[in-house]
């Protein structure tokens, strides 16, 4: 997936960015901080430090489209379950590009199921990195 980067800032010595996509925009933590280029397209992968346990930060929704928001301090993540690996972790689908495994309790989550993910926006970390010929 893409995104532009809007800003970026040191947040208890970790670095920050806002970030608008598709889908919505906030704050996420960075890995890595690359060539970033403000206003610019970046790739990215997310890696997510929280285990996924229905009724605490996942809840299934009738909502059936992608977003990405924050809400005080956590992010609010809407997607789908892609598939479920008998190892206890979820692939959650972000957006039609965008595919993240996530660990998970067992014997929760079903495949094709929409689900609302509430993290907090520590536990969320994003790889970027920047295209020159992206558009």
């Amino acid at each position: 997936m893409q995104l532009k980067l809007i800003s970026v800032e040191h947040n208890d010595g970790r670095p920050e960015a806002v970030v608008e996509m598709r889908i919505g925009t906030g704050r996420l933590r960075l890995a890595t901080t690359p060539e970033l280029k403000r206003s610019a397209v970046h790739h990215f992968e997310l890696t997510i430090d929280e285990v996924l346990v229905l009724g605490k930060n996942a809840h299934r929704t009738d909502s059936r489209m992608f977003s990405f928001a924050e809400d005080g301090d956590a992010l609010v993540l809407t997607g789908w379950v892609d598939s479920v690996d008998a190892d206890g972790l979820i692939y959650f689908r972000l957006g039609v590009d965008s595919l993240t495994m996530i660990e998970a309790e067992p014997d929760q989550f079903a495949v094709g199921e929409w689900l609302e993910l509430v993290l907090a926006r520590g536990s969320v970390v994003a790889y970027l990195s920047y295209q020159r010929n992206s558009v």
